[in-house]
């Protein structure tokens, strides 16, 4: 495939070459930050004169590679919660020097975005068959917007599609629509039939589709917003052996019903974070995972009281009691009062081997000021306080979250 080195082949739009080097430049005083050594002798005249390149003209080419890479990977898209796009189309038409580098470095081409929303899919579909033909042996992960239940099924659009089926092995779809239909997630698992990372965004599940998830048997990483009127739906989705997944993530959940089949449900899975308004069903007899490292539990609001039982009469609460959890190493759960730490103090100290990282969400700052470090520094002195109710700043969510990528986006050699 041709490879033009024009703006157009890659989308890219003309004035974007000045933000592209104060990108590079940045990236540049982020190494030099890292490695505690500059990279050149040059003064700033680089940022303030984009046209002087005097401060990376002697930088080896691998070198240049790691800036390229270190720059890349800050860039995010839209409403994507991973990834969408490199600044590898701008950067290699700033110089030949940068072309060359560019070109031949795969990971800078292995985040494609396709966009099926309007009539832009007509630039869309030329210049990701240049990214896919440039990433060579690298890891492909697609990002992909649709605004219609038809945008993926569309005939056209599912030739795009098929041209990375084979190459594919992460994605995220971004739907700004209500729920998923279950055409959409047939087509998907007949495409891309050995999908391992699938993030659905905005939109949600429904009950009645999540039968066709099984069709993703290689599937290992999954985070969606499920929605459903009925509690079999959730019992449908309980009830189904889902033997390699080992993550997920279920965001803005009305209710999430955790039964005494979990184990056996999710016989590999090592992390499992559920976000939801309320927590429903919780067994009244004891169960447990073998497996699971990294628990996250949050609602959206905490009952306060207590039950008379020494276990706070609150859901998640009564339902962290009946789990057994012989692996678990990081626990991020809703919290709101002292209770709540004396439980979690409790509950630590029970388990034969303790927690390594607890993190308590207590929502915003001024609602319970009661739950204070200084509280935490006498009872559990290993947790950490999150103004927040959700896991939206939890270091262990977004740390977990992160490693989603690591293999699409890889460290930077230094």
């Amino acid at each position: 495939m041709p490879l033009a080195n024009t703006s157009a082949s890659l989308g890219v739009q003309e004035g974007t070459h000045r933000n592209t080097t104060v990108r590079v430049s940045g990236a540049i005083n982020g190494l030099e930050d890292a490695t505690g050594a500059p990279l050149s002798t040059a003064n700033d005249s680089y940022t303030h004169n984009p046209g002087m390149f005097s401060r990376i003209d002697n930088i080896p080419p691998e070198i240049m590679r790691a800036i390229l890479l270190y720059a890349a990977q800050r860039i995010r898209g839209e409403d994507a919660r991973t990834p969408t796009y490199s600044i590898a189309p701008n950067s290699t038409q700033v110089c030949r020097l940068w072309r060359d580098i560019a070109i031949s470095t795969p990971f800078l081409w292995n985040l494609i975005k396709l966009d099926f929303r309007g009539d832009r899919g007509s630039w869309t579909f030329d210049s990701a068959s240049e990214q896919l033909a440039r990433s060579g042996s690298a890891p492909v992960r697609l990002t992909i917007f649709i605004e219609s239940c038809m945008d993926l099924v569309d005939q056209e659009h599912q030739k795009v599609l098929r041209h990375f089926s084979t190459s594919c092995s992460a994605m995220e779809v971004i739907f700004c629509d209500h729920f998923f239909e279950i055409l959409q997630i047939q087509l998907l698992a007949d495409v891309f039939p050995r999908l391992k990372m699938l993030t659905l965004t905005k939109a949600g599940v429904i009950g009645s589709t999540l039968g066709y998830f099984e069709e993703f048997q290689y599937l290992s990483h999954l985070r969606m917003k499920l929605i459903h009127d009925r509690e079999r739906d959730i019992q449908y989705f309980m009830n189904k052996r889902w033997s390699s997944l080992k993550s997920l993530i279920i965001d803005e959940t009305p209710e999430f019903l955790i039964t005494d089949s979990f184990n056996a449900s999710f016989p590999e899975l090592e992390s499992l974070f559920v976000h939801a308004d309320h927590i429903a069903n919780v067994p009244t007899s004891p169960f447990g995972h073998t497996n699971l490292r990294t628990l996250g539990i949050s609602v959206s609001i905490l009952d306060r009281g207590e039950s008379g039982t020494g276990t706070p009469d609150a859901a998640i609460y009564r339902l962290l009691d009946k789990m057994n959890l012989p692996s678990l190493k990081t626990l991020v759960i809703s919290a709101t009062t002292i209770s709540h730490v004396d439980f979690l103090e409790k509950y630590d100290e029970s388990r034969a081997r303790p927690l390594d990282n607890i993190e308590l969400l207590t929502g915003p700052a001024s609602a319970y000021p009661r739950l204070t470090n200084r509280i935490l520094a006498y009872t559990l002195p290993r947790a950490t306080l999150l103004r927040n109710t959700s896991f939206n700043r939890s270091p262990a969510f977004l740390h977990h979250y992160s490693t989603w990528s690591a293999e699409y986006i890889p460290p930077v050699p230094l």
